[in-house]
């Protein structure tokens, strides 16, 4: 890399940056709120390559970006620097991008090639983007990234423990550790610092983070590791007893595996003392006992396994051996019917801090061949609790219940078991193919507690205070969302409704039941503001808007010219004769239905009317009332036209009407610290697939009291769209014989298990739109923005929210900057920004594949003053 100088003057401070393309991570970029950067780039590689800025506010002609944005051919130079060329990118950053008082002190973002953003990424070109306190906060924090006493650190492409230079003092030196997330397809990945906790700030003070830290696409987080020393002060609590076990484990009830419902498991059991005749519980579980204190491990199975915790600091022997494997217990196998006991210390280090629930959740795991020790069985929950929590019979003070969930993947393909099962379970053992794409998939169990298929009744008690431990286990899963229906919980002083796990990471949530009710399967709801809402299911013909055949990126070039579409859309009466019109603040809704909005306290009712041509139902996700189902009747609208009352989960059959009431409680609608209105969304629930892959989904939008117009439902001086970030798959639609049958021209050659019709009948879409075809984005400039940002995908979809040049903020108990959101399945953001520039910007998912095949749209931002 060439020198770097910085210059200076009375009004700007730039940081002239000389960069080439080389190596895997490029150079730390710092800068400061109000900086003027200015990066020298030359290419010396063999390809056109650019650099793009996440987080920061720049002008169109340091972008970095190439599509169609009504600017000059000399404003494009920047957009792809040919082999040999130089470019002089100017970033000036917005006084309003850095950090606010409930960030941390440097936000953590990153820059990038963009010129293709797939090949560009793999080919090594990465770099990240430090974006500190502006002026008025230097001092400090120049103090907090640049003292010797401190310690900044990167990853940046090493393999199999190769990355040297992580060298840091006991007990002294504070580590800022800035993790950033990048990838091409959705990938999560869990990082865990071995033996050691982290803090992470976030809402105004720090929290206890786990062992395990997960980084997600294009924004970075900032992890605070110390490496304490053995003066801490520490609790140390009774020993326990306990053992690897091999049982029989079957996963109830019987569902469509090859080898049956039973597998052989080796599972940790709790006995009442170290003789280990006498189990603490009769009951014969997958889940390990929750666990805390001393432990004395016996290994009853037949190949060697250990046990060991995530996020505890002091794990030593109960009694040294002196044996030469004792320095790393993590690695430390216990022979089949050998015994060996562990010390493990909570410190002040481990335990929850001031802002976190009373307990956290952790895992404890056989670490021997961590993979196919979890396949087979040998994991289960550990708490770690503030001081004096726990009564002298180990039950927590406070709340009325405490339940556990662990949601695992196991991959029996997997575990040391596999041959012992195909041995025993299938009805002719010679004949199994253990690579067979079919035997594998059915032999990778999903479970809840070790149950499948709503095996397990929870019961809880209205107005119970609830303390949730839930935990995401599995080989073979990358994160799960769970969905809470009718009763939000609290994280984070947040009422939602859904909780994203990571793998091998547990969470504790807060919850208060309210509402009473059984709910055999997900239900429904929708209003608006004490007025009517009247929703009718339309079929609807779509053509795909592809990009021109000259940007024929991949994925683009799709099989069929149009497809059949099923909608939501809005009617002015209950006759649904007059549709609404969708004016220019409702063009860009797309393929969604109409927005829902409502506010606190309002008594909510829709009238749904199904002209499809099968059954479908309205679901309005994270609101539940036990009266829902008390619709009312048709006299009381004075017409038998009107429908009859609507049963929450109940299909509603062609050509009939539903009438659904309920009313918005507090808790599903956004507290006093967050923005006015919060998002979430409404869709069908018959086949939740295939019904929102037909394309029936729309936004939903609840507000505090007195936030809307009364007349117009709005809220004034502020401009408000919805987008869906989602991936619309053909092949799981209703409608896909039909389609394939009129638009598939002759002579037809549809072959489902073709890998080119698979990839072909896929949208990677903003509200159904795909390479910036959607219209409607248009916001003025310095005008307040709010943006509800939805996903609802499943399969491991997640996406990346992106607004080129266009920082957001957050409002939790603080307001928090950011560059990138991040939506996980069922999770919906709402997010405001000021544009401070104008032009024709990108909106994208930052997944490089997703962002290639489509899922790109264009924001206007207008000066309003002419």
């Amino acid at each position: 890399m060439l020198p770097h100088t910085r210059s200076h003057t009375h009004t700007e401070r730039e940081l002239n940056r000389v960069l080439c393309v080389a190596g895997i991570q490029g150079p730390v970029i710092h800068a400061q709120a109000s900086d003027r950067v200015v990066v020298h780039f030359k290419n010396l590689a063999s390809q056109p390559y650019s650099i793009s800025p996440v987080g920061v506010s720049y002008w169109k002609q340091s972008e970095g970006a190439g599509y169609e944005d009504a600017t000059s051919s000399q404003e494009k130079e920047d957009d792809a620097v040919a082999p040999g060329g130089y470019y002089k990118y100017v970033w000036d950053i917005n006084p309003n991008d850095g950090p606010t008082l409930g960030d941390p002190e440097c936000l953590t973002y990153s820059y990038s090639s963009q010129v293709d953003t797939v090949q560009d990424f793999n080919s090594g070109l990465i770099g990240a983007l430090m974006l500190l306190y502006r002026v008025n906060r230097t001092e400090s924090c120049c103090q907090l990234c640049c003292s010797r006493r401190l310690k900044n650190m990167f990853c940046v492409g090493w393999l199999f423990g190769m990355f040297v230079g992580l060298t840091m003092c006991q007990g002294r030196d504070h580590v800022f550790w800035h993790l950033i997330g990048m990838e091409t397809s959705p990938e999560i990945h869990s990082i865990q610092f071995q033996d050691h906790t982290l803090q992470f700030r976030w809402d105004g003070g720090p929290r206890k983070g786990d062992s395990q830290k997960k980084t997600r696409t294009g924004k970075g987080q900032i992890a605070l590791l110390r490496v304490h020393d053995t003066n801490d002060a520490d609790t140390t609590l009774p020993p326990l007893s306990l053992c690897s076990s091999q049982l029989l484990s079957e996963y109830f009830p019987r569902g469509p595996h090859q080898l049956g419902h039973e597998y052989k498991k080796v599972v940790y059991v709790e006995y009442t003392d170290q003789t280990f005749t006498t189990r603490k519980s009769p009951v014969k579980r997958l889940l390990g006992p929750l666990l805390r204190g001393q432990i004395v491990f016996k290994n009853l199975a037949s190949r060697p396994f250990n046990i060991y915790p995530n996020g505890l600091t002091k794990i030593s022997p109960l009694r040294k051996t002196g044996n030469e494997g004792e320095k790393d217990l993590r690695s430390l196998a216990v022979p089949p019917n050998g015994t060996y006991g562990y010390m493990w210390k909570l410190t002040a280090e481990d335990g929850p801090l001031e802002r976190d629930p009373q307990c956290l959740t952790r895992l404890y795991q056989s670490t021997i061949n961590p993979e196919r020790d979890v396949a087979t069985g040998l994991v289960g929950p550990l708490l770690i609790c503030k001081k004096d929590s726990m009564d002298t019979r180990g039950r927590l003070v406070g709340p009325d219940k405490v339940k556990q969930l662990m949601f695992a993947v196991f991959d029996e393909n997997k575990s040391w078991n596999i041959n012992d099962n195909i041995q025993k379970y299938s009805r002719d053992p010679s004949m199994v193919n253990p690579t067979d794409p079919d035997f594998y998939n059915s032999n990778v169990i999903y479970n809840v507690n070790g149950i499948m298929f709503n095996g397990q009744m929870i019961q809880l008690c209205k107005d119970d205070v609830t303390f949730w431990h839930l935990a995401n286990v599995g080989t073979q899963s990358d994160f799960v969302s769970v969905y809470f229906t009718g009763n939000p919980f609290m994280r984070d002083n947040v009422y939602e409704s859904v909780l994203t796990l990571f793998p091998m990471s547990g969470e504790t949530v807060t919850m208060e039941t309210e509402l009473i009710g059984y709910p055999a399967t997900p239900f429904i709801r929708l209003l608006i503001n004490g007025k009517l809402s009247f929703i009718r299911l339309l079929i609807s013909s779509s053509t795909p808007n592809c990009s021109l055949p000259r940007e024929r990126r991949r994925g683009m070039r799709k099989f069929l010219t149009e497809y059949k579409k099923v909608v939501f859309r809005a009617y002015s009466e209950r006759d649904f004769q007059i549709p609404v019109t969708r004016g220019e603040l409702q063009e860009h809704l797309g393929l969604m239905g109409p927005i829902i909005k409502a506010e606190i306290n309002d008594l909510l009712t829709v009238t749904f009317k199904n002209m499809a041509s099968r059954p479908y139902s309205l679901h309005l996700h994270g609101v539940y009332d036990k009266t829902q189902g008390d619709g009312w009747t048709q006299t009381q609208w004075g017409s038998s036209r009107a429908g009859v009352a609507g049963v929450p989960g109940e299909a509603v059959q062609p050509g009939e009407v539903r009438v659904y009431t309920w009313r918005i409680t507090r808790k599903q609608g956004p507290t006093a610290a967050e923005f006015d209105c919060k998002a979430g969304a409404y869709y069908s629930t018959q086949n939740k697939v295939k019904d929102l892959h037909s394309g029936l989904i729309g936004p939903l939008v609840i507000c505090k009291p007195g936030t809307l117009h009364p007349q117009l439902n709005l809220q004034p001086n502020l401009q408000e769209y919805a987008l869906l970030f989602h991936t619309f798959d053909e092949t799981k639609s209703w409608y896909l014989d039909e389609n394939i049958r009129q638009y598939c021209i002759p002579p037809c050659q549809a072959r489902r298990d073709d890998p080119w019709f698979q990839l072909s009948n896929k949208f990677a879409a903003i509200n159904g739109y795909v390479a910036e075809t959607l219209p409607g984005l248009m916001v003025g400039q310095h005008q307040q923005v709010r943006w509800h940002l939805l996903n609802v995908g499943g399969d491991g979809e997640y996406h990346t929210a992106h607004f080129h040049g266009l920082p957001f903020s957050i409002h939790k108990e603080q307001e928090h900057r950011m560059g990138v959101y991040n939506l996980y399945p069922g999770v919906f953001g709402t997010v405001e920004m000021r544009p401070a520039t104008v032009g024709t910007w990108m909106v994208e998912c930052t997944v490089g594949e997703h962002q290639l095949a489509g899922m790109r749209a264009k924001l206007l931002v207008y000066n309003p003053r002419k």
